[in-house]
């Protein structure tokens, strides 16, 4: 456990309970005590950020940022808990809170617009995932009527967030082919990378 705790491993120590779990979401811009709220599973956690009991106070583009930096704020504890009991690494909770930060600030940057799909094509959406040591990509395409038609992932070793997108958008697309989905439109949530393509132009 991060706080080093005898007792009380579940998902309410986890997702509110924690010191751990106080101390990000207490140096965060809301900067509440996340032991005043009780969880009993992730799906209620999701509710919760999707819908907080405070949303009356906050404008459309407040609410996207709490459910940003709620799922990051879990992701990496999530990742940060893995690590520690797989392989021993210890808790350093000064660069746990600058990767919530950096997420936060690299996924919030500008917003991106996407445009609708031409009927009648598949849509493909790619995504890169990483810890410190490990990194993962994804595709998963849906038909016109937004039924999951394949899915599929596998372990990268990459340099860079950058570097780990494009090889999640080249998974993607040699996935599609090897499966002959025919016309799809591939869609990335990484700005910098969709700016790339369209311009036909490298960002370094």
């Amino acid at each position: 456990m991060f706080c080093g705790q005898s007792a009380g491993d579940d998902a309410n120590h986890f997702l509110s309970i924690c010191t751990v779990t106080q101390h990000l979401w207490f140096a965060s811009q809301w900067n509440f005590c996340s032991s005043a709220l009780n969880f009993s599973s992730g799906r209620e956690l999701v509710l919760w950020l999707h819908k907080p009991s405070f949303r009356h106070l906050l404008s459309k583009e407040e609410s996207q940022e709490f459910f940003l930096y709620g799922t990051l704020l879990y992701h990496k504890l999530w990742m940060m808990r893995n690590d520690m009991y797989h392989h021993g690494t210890p808790l350093d909770l000064t660069k746990l809170q600058k990767q919530v930060k950096g997420g936060f600030i690299e996924h919030s940057v500008e917003k991106v617009r996407w445009g609708l799909p031409r009927p009648g094509r598949i849509k493909g959406f790619v995504d890169f995932a990483k810890s410190d040591e490990d990194g993962a990509v994804a595709a998963v395409f849906f038909d016109p009527s937004d039924s999951v038609m394949a899915f599929g992932a596998k372990k990268v070793s990459v340099s860079s967030v950058f570097q780990g997108e494009l090889e999640a958008m080249r998974f993607g697309v040699d996935l599609a082919a090897r499966l002959h989905l025919g016309s799809l439109c591939i869609l990335s949530d990484n700005l910098h990378l969709v700016q790339s393509v369209k311009a036909m132009s490298y960002p370094f």
